[in-house]
């Protein structure tokens, strides 16, 4: 286990076995290692020779994030993401955050421009302030049903966002948190 991803390299060594497929494998050795992985990350170990894993870390006590080629960052475990700018933003294209993350914390994908989709837990309930701010690429955002609070800024200058409807759990909206979001069209409370 690297960081919360399994090691591509030693399931390749696996992959030889008579009788094996590669999924088989993933799943022996995960068992044998005893840990712990989301769905999303043993998908990618399972996928690893068509997907390859350009960085994996921490975010917090219980997150991890991965990032592959494709620029699909997915971030799993569960509590609150650590405040602070993430890795390798210029590489993300797309953001899976998983079920079990309740917090996404200050400056996390800020000025990631080439950031376009972003998939938001059930579980989620704040958006740190400018989580998202400089987010150029991103068009529409979906809020989970049981969000709480949207810090300031926390959108501030996404340009192709164009749409957006907030769920009545919503109980604190920042400041400026849409500011400069010039394609916005619509807002709406569900």
């Amino acid at each position: 286990l690297v960081n919360g991803a399994v090691d591509a390299d030693l399931l390749n060594e696996d992959e030889s076995e008579e009788g094996s497929t590669e999924e088989q494998v993933t799943e022996e050795y995960i068992e044998q290692q005893k840990v712990t992985v989301s769905a999303s990350q043993q998908d990618m170990a399972v996928n690893s020779a068509a997907r390859k894993i350009v960085y994996s870390g921490s975010l917090g006590d219980n997150l991890t994030s991965t990032l592959d080629e494709e620029g699909t960052l997915i971030i799993a475990g569960s509590g609150n993401m650590a405040d602070g700018r993430l890795n390798y933003l210029d590489e993300v294209k797309k953001a899976v955050i998983e079920d079990g993350v309740t917090s996404i914390g200050t400056c996390a994908f800020e000025n990631c421009e080439s950031l376009t989709e972003v998939t938001l837990p059930g579980t989620l309930d704040r958006i740190g302030d400018y989580a998202f701010e400089g987010c150029t690429g991103m068009s529409k955002i979906v809020f989970p049903e049981g969000i709480k609070s949207i810090g300031n800024y926390a959108f501030n200058s996404c340009t192709s966002l164009a749409e957006i409807d907030l769920p009545e759990s919503l109980r604190s909206i920042g400041h400026d948190v849409f500011a400069e979001c010039s394609s916005l069209k619509s807002a709406r409370i569900l």
